[in-house]
């Protein structure tokens, strides 16, 4: 699924936060019509510029298609009201952006799949939060521990990507949106959603299911 986030769509915003690392950014201030939704879908080719994580389109939200969804999020505030785990001290290191010099280190991407269980598990015992968290609807929710990532697409990715689109001026736009590549730093942990939000999600919470698709 293309997944909506919460940035108002704006094609040379990464060339605003590119001289030094963006710490939290919640995107421009805009009073546009269109939010950005990222990554790709079923309906894509996998050989086209279409299915790449870094790939940003720009819609209007009032719009609704079976290849468009989100993910929820969660504080972790929210989750340690909910659980409680037992606790052990990190070994103490300089303090990062913050967080007390007995807190883990944070996630500096790259890293594989069992270096980021290290990191969520080292989080979640110094926070007493469990790693994986289930809601009463049934959602499920997994930790993202600060860390930092470089976020966008270098200049030879974009043209290969520009290839796919020919003279449509919308994706056009929205890859080339990708650049500058940029660090992000991310300080505060947060619960994500292990899915998109179902139908059957959507109805439990708002009464309704304004939805095309079945």
């Amino acid at each position: 699924m293309w997944e909506w986030v919460q940035d108002w769509w704006a094609p040379t915003y990464y060339g605003q936060v590119s001289e030094k690392p963006t710490i939290d950014p919640a995107g421009p201030a805009s009073d546009g019509s269109r939010r950005v939704d990222r990554g790709g879908d079923w309906n894509g080719i996998a050989s086209s510029c279409s299915c790449r994580c870094s790939h940003r389109n720009a819609s209007d939200p009032t719009i609704g298609h079976g290849f468009l969804g989100f993910r929820a999020a969660l504080t972790v505030d929210a989750v340690r009201q909910a659980s409680t785990t037992q606790t052990r001290q990190a070994s103490a290191h300089a303090p990062w952006h913050g967080w007390p010099a007995d807190a883990p280190l944070p996630a500096v991407a790259p890293f594989n799949a069992a270096q980021a269980r290290k990191h969520q598990q080292a989080w979640a015992e110094y926070l007493k939060v469990p790693v994986e968290h289930e809601n009463s609807l049934g959602m499920k929710f997994v930790l993202i521990p600060p860390g930092e990532f470089t976020m966008g697409s270098t200049p030879a990715e974009i043209e290969e990507s520009l290839k796919f689109v020919g003279d449509d001026k919308h994706w056009q736009e929205c890859i080339k949106s990708e650049a500058p590549q940029h660090k992000v730093i991310l300080t505060q942990p947060t619960y994500l959603g292990v899915h998109e939000v179902t139908q059957a999600d959507y109805e439990k919470v708002m009464g309704k299911n304004p939805s095309w698709f079945a």
